[in-house]
């Protein structure tokens, strides 16, 4: 999440529910908690907590509202059909029908399906890419030694 966002949804939570329930140390606790959630699922559960929460909510349940916030975004993303279509026939063919290892297929395209499905934020997406970059090149480094040992 951008820390700006995030500034955003704490002052609303100060102006709904005062100052005191949100000084700079529990701020700082919250940044750390939530900084790898996506901007849309913490401006939701924020929404939420806004509208239906008579108390303060502190970490455990802003934990839960964007847990919940993120199975609704989830499920909006299904019904719109939101994503990659046909992902489970191309997962299935990419696979079985390869001559690359299918367990690092399948590691790519649920990668690729969970940046699109906003699973991950950018620093995520690109950390696994970063990793599967690796195992790529561990592969063929050792597919490249067996070529030569024949």
């Amino acid at each position: 999440m951008e820390k700006k966002i995030f500034e955003t949804q704490l002052r609303r939570m100060k102006e709904t529910w005062g100052e005191r329930h949100y000084p700079a140390e529990r701020g700082g606790i919250l940044w750390r908690a939530f900084q790898n959630v996506y901007d849309d699922d913490f401006e939701e559960a924020v929404d939420q907590l806004i509208a239906n929460s008579r108390m303060a909510p502190m970490l455990d349940g802003l934990a839960k509202a964007v847990d919940e916030a993120k199975v609704r975004r989830n499920q909006r993303n299904l019904r719109s059909g939101i994503g990659i279509p046909g992902f489970g026939k191309l997962l299935e063919e990419a696979s079985t029908k390869t001559s690359a290892n299918s367990e690092f297929v399948k590691a790519c395209l649920k990668l690729l399906q969970d940046k699109i499905g906003k699973n991950l934020n950018k620093t995520q997406f690109l950390q696994g890419c970063d990793y599967l970059d690796t195992v790529a090149r561990q592969l063929n480094e050792g597919a490249n030694d067996n070529s030569r040992n024949n």
